[in-house]
């Protein structure tokens, strides 16, 4: 049995690995997919904690990111192959493909295996997405301005609050 162990036993049972579990990591959508989002992925790679498992964009590629443009692709197809690169990395077989890409956000919502959602779309998009993320069961992090009306933002708290859901927009070119 003790011989065996190497090949029954996961790794960070043995102290090899020190990467959560799935049962312990966060799955995450991302929708909106431009310079914002596609940064959002890249750091949640980097986080041990967190599974990239959905990208959503009604865009496949964004149009500054034609042939003729200088910036590093965006859009669903190009989160798709940045996350299953990574997380391919990582694996033995060298292949990782489960990043499901979506055009409608109301798709991602209605994941049951999404924990958390992060909105970087268009402005006048936000409040719309999150009231929806929220009445999927997801905790959300949306960019900012979360709404643009006074009483979108009272919709949002108040499904935040009756869902006892966890939520935070960011502000970084403020607090920089």
């Amino acid at each position: 049995l003790a011989a065996a162990a190497p090949f029954i036993l996961p790794s960070r049972a043995r102290g090899n690995d020190t990467t959560p579990p799935p049962s312990e990591r966060i799955t995450v959508g991302v929708i909106g997919l431009g310079g914002l989002g596609m940064g959002h992925v890249g750091r949640f790679l980097q986080s041990p904690q967190a599974q990239v498992v959905a990208a959503c964009d009604v865009h496949a590629l964004h149009y500054r990111d034609a042939e003729w443009g200088k910036r590093s692709p965006c859009g669903r197809d190009a989160a798709k192959a940045v996350v299953e690169d990574f997380y391919g990395e990582q694996m033995r077989s060298g292949a990782y493909k489960c990043c499901d890409t979506y055009i409608d956000y109301r798709e991602l919502c209605a994941r049951n295996d999404i924990d958390a959602v992060v909105i970087a779309t268009p402005d006048h998009w936000h409040a719309l997405i999150t009231l929806e993320a929220l009445r999927g069961g997801k905790d959300v992090y949306c960019e900012k301005p979360v709404t643009h009306l006074f009483r979108e933002g009272q919709l949002v708290y108040g499904e935040v609050a009756k869902r006892k859901a966890i939520f935070q927009t960011g502000s970084q070119h403020r607090s920089n």
